[in-house]
This record gives structure tokens, sequence and C-alpha cells, in this order.
């Protein structure tokens, strides 16, 4: 299965002044207001399969702006104190970095050495071994082989989409002002915002409706 007959939205390269990188910091608000719900989510997971030497993680939708690691460090950590407090040596994580091929993944790799030494100043040597590999590729389609994932992490992406759904109320909206003259047509024919944020009602519906996953915690926040 090809991504060739979808609208495919990346982000600009980290060295564009317009780029992901220089414009997410609204985004590395979201993951602090998620820290809690990452950390006990962590501490179930390991609670469920340790021992264990190798923990296998997932990211998807990394992109390659200054949060490209933030959710690898803080589970790094929360495993670390978990194995502290348990007298257990920490185990070896795998990190698989996934995002759409046209991302920026060059910058991401540069970034490898300078995470490594943030762990080793940070921590020394309580954590284990940290190993990363890029994953080009939509996660709407399948990218990893049966069982070779312990954890997934995904944060501010899921509302990108490749086309604005039927019946959108941004889209219903510019329509309006359409009608009563005050935008012209083809200015909103060339209008394209690739996001869509859904109610709270409408992911415990789809994620009940498909039944491969169990929806144990949901909140709203707000983001200024």
């Amino acid at each position: 299965m090809g991504m060739a007959s979808a609208n495919v939205h990346c982000t600009n390269a980290t060295d564009k002044q317009i780029s992901y990188a220089n414009n997410s910091s609204l985004q590395n608000k979201v993951l602090l207001k998620t820290r809690p719900m990452l950390k006990d989510t962590i501490k179930d997971m390991l609670s469920k399969i340790f021992p264990v030497t190798c923990i296998k993680l997932a990211d998807l939708g990394c992109a390659s702006g200054p949060d490209a690691f933030l959710p690898t460090y803080e589970i790094m950590n929360t495993i670390t104190g978990i194995c502290q407090q348990s007298h257990s040596e920490s185990p070896e994580l795998q990190v698989f970095l996934n995002d759409l091929s046209h991302n920026d993944f060059n910058t991401v790799f540069r970034s490898i050495p300078a995470f490594h030494a943030r762990l080793l100043e940070d921590k020394r040597d309580l954590r284990g071994p940290c190993f990363i590999t890029g994953i080009a590729g939509s996660f709407y389609q399948r990218l990893f082989p049966n069982k070779t994932i312990h954890f997934a992490h995904s944060s501010y992406c899921l509302h990108w989409l490749s086309k604005v759904p039927k019946g959108d109320l941004l889209a219903k909206s510019l329509l309006d002002l359409v009608d009563k003259g005050l935008v012209n047509e083809s200015d909103v024919d060339s209008f394209n915002t690739p996001y869509y944020y859904p109610c709270e009602e409408e992911p415990k519906k789809i994620i009940k409706n498909e039944g491969s996953f169990v929806l144990d915690k949901i909140k709203t926040f707000k983001v200024n």
C-alpha cells in the first residue's frame, strides 16, 4: 500500500525560518501537559512485562524539532526511576522514531549525539543503553512486524489530515462567508488547513467501534 494517492502534508526543513522546529512551542506545552499520563502508562506497562532486557518504543509523528526526543527522554527517566526503586537493572531501550518520508530525518540523526550526551550528564550510568532508529512512513499503514513494539507514543499529530472531512465546521463557516459576499470563493478554494480537532465523543466512538484498543483514560485541557 503506497502513499501516492494521498495528499501528503509535511513540515518544512529545520533550516527554514518558517519550520516546525522554530514554531513548535505549543506542541511542547502539550507534551508537558500530558507528562503525568505518560508516566502512569509507562508504570502500568512495566508492571506487566517486567523483568525485560529490552523495551521497544515507537514514537509516531516525531517531527524534527526540539521536541523530537522529549517523549523518549521522559520515558527513559520514568523507567530509570522505577528500576531504582525496585533495585533492578535498567533495561536497554530500542526507540523507533517515525514520521512521513519527507520529514527532516537528517536533523533528527544529527541530534542523536547531543541527546546521548544529555543522558550521560543527567544520570551517568544509571540508564540502560538507548538505540535510536528512524522509520519513515505513515502510521495509518503497517510499520512494524508482529509483536515487536512494547509501547507506542503519539502526540499532537493525529489531527493532521490528508483532506478535510465532509461537514467540517471551518469549511462550512467559510462557505457561509462566500454566500454573504464577504469572501471570494477563489480565496476559499486556495485556503487549506489540514488539521481537525475532534470533540471528546468522537475518538471514544471510533475506538469503541474499531475494537482493537481499550480506552482507559481521556482528558481535555486548554492550551494557550
